[in-house]
């Protein structure tokens, strides 16, 4: 407020608490002066009501502001110089895995993935020579020792000759991992290196995920049994085995689009030996859905430890899914092809075998009457040859009463007679 219409507010309020010693004026110099006195008083009495009223505004605007960046979504970082954290807000905290008190006084490039130091220094550097703001993405190393992606917004500040390094982190990860996951399905590098692809698949889920335990299963027996595909654990590929779908998470799974135990996952389901053997903690599973709308598969993915963020796993698992059902259902026709084939193939052999034994057969039929026609022929060049030298008169009619054959000496008598 200013200080004329303060002055004027005083003296009105005076004017108003002393109206029975207006008599008194006539005392010019000492009253002048207490006059003077109590307005300046009273100037004083509403300048500290309005510095009380300001400071409570900024203490509470102050306090919104502090509520705001302790539970934003970015994390903030204040450092120092020499890179050490000298403030901290909850966010950031939660990020990293720790309490707030023991990040104070830690380097900040002890969190930073050893590869992306040089370059978050490089960056800092950059940004308190040109003052201009910065940009750079690196990984962060949690306190569990997850790794996440996060991109750093760099601000420089000076306070009394110092500078001071503001951060801003956000999570990226999530996005890393699907941008990663879509360049994995559209790069076709298991086609490459000639690897089956739901191998390469199990694999890539396995080392993207961080998880110990990836499996990829066909259903089979009306979705009561699975046969797996495709098994990764603990960094090798094991073999395909079938099993049935009871007291398994996997069992859950089926006819759900995600099914998640972030936790106890072995305890839940204690008849399941595979859980029990590797200390299973965490398991995540999703249903492969068909062309015609019915499971025909799973993927389920599980850890020794437990799942802090079920989101990013279930984003990959949903990405890769469909890919995934394609893909088996391909493999179940190109199965179905080859077993119809495969039968197709016999049935022609067998027919084949059949047509060439009916064959042998009526070769043999036709080389057994071939013989019978050369005796009979023989035999009948002899009886011929015999009839011929004979006196007997032989003749044979055929049914309409013609020669059909007549031997050589009723022939001669013939010509004799003509």
């Amino acid at each position: 407020m200013h200080t004329d219409s303060l002055r004027k507010i005083a003296e009105n309020q005076l004017k108003q608490s002393a109206g029975n010693e207006k008599h008194m004026t006539s005392i010019a110099g000492d009253l002048k002066l207490f006059h003077e006195l109590q307005v300046h008083q009273v100037e004083l009495e509403m300048q500290n009501e309005e510095l009380i009223k300001a400071h409570s505004n900024l203490e509470h605007y102050q306090k919104k502001l502090t509520e705001i960046i302790e539970f934003t979504p970015n994390s903030y970082f204040t450092l120092n110089y020499r890179r050490i954290i000298q403030d901290v807000n909850l966010t950031g905290a939660s990020l990293l895995g720790y309490d707030r008190s023991s990040l104070l006084n830690i380097n900040f490039t002890e969190f930073i993935n050893p590869e992306d130091q040089n370059v978050f220094d490089l960056y800092c550097s950059t940004h308190i020579e040109t003052r201009k703001h910065q940009v750079c993405e690196v990984r962060i190393v949690r306190s569990d020792g997850q790794q996440l992606f996060v991109r750093l917004d760099i601000a420089i500040t000076e306070i009394k000759k110092e500078f001071q390094i503001l951060l801003i982190l956000t999570d990226i990860t999530l996005q890393k991992q699907i941008e990663d996951t879509q360049s994995f399905l559209l790069g076709n590098s298991w086609i490459e290196s000639g690897k089956d692809f739901f191998a390469t698949l199990a694999e890539y889920l396995a080392k993207t995920l961080g998880m110990d335990y990836v499996c990829i299963d066909r259903l089979i027996d009306n979705g009561l049994e699975a046969h797996t595909v495709a098994v990764y654990f603990d960094g090798h590929f094991e073999e395909n085995i079938s099993y049935e779908l009871s007291d398994t998470p996997c069992g859950q799974v089926v006819g759900q689009s995600v099914c998640c135990f972030p936790r106890e996952v072995r305890y839940l389901f204690p008849k399941d030996l595979i859980l029990k053997e590797m200390l299973a903690e965490s398991y995540i599973g999703i249903t492969l859905w068909g062309s015609e709308g019915k499971p025909v598969g799973l993927i389920a993915v599980i850890g020794r430890k437990p799942i802090i963020n079920t989101r990013s796993i279930e984003m990959v698992l949903k990405q890769v899914s469909i890919r995934a059902a394609s893909e088996l259902e391909h493999r179940q026709l190109e199965e179905a092809i080859i077993t119809s084939r495969d039968k197709l193939e016999i049935l022609v052999n067998e027919r084949t075998a059949e047509l060439q034994e009916a064959n042998k057969l009526l070769k043999n039929e036709i080389a057994i009457r071939k013989q019978k026609e050369q005796h009979l022929k023989i035999a009948e060049e002899k009886y011929r040859t015999v009839a011929d030298y004979t006196y007997d008169s032989e003749t044979w009619l055929g049914p309409d009463g013609k020669f059909i054959l007549c031997f050589a000496f009723i022939q001669n008598i013939k010509r004799l007679c003509c």
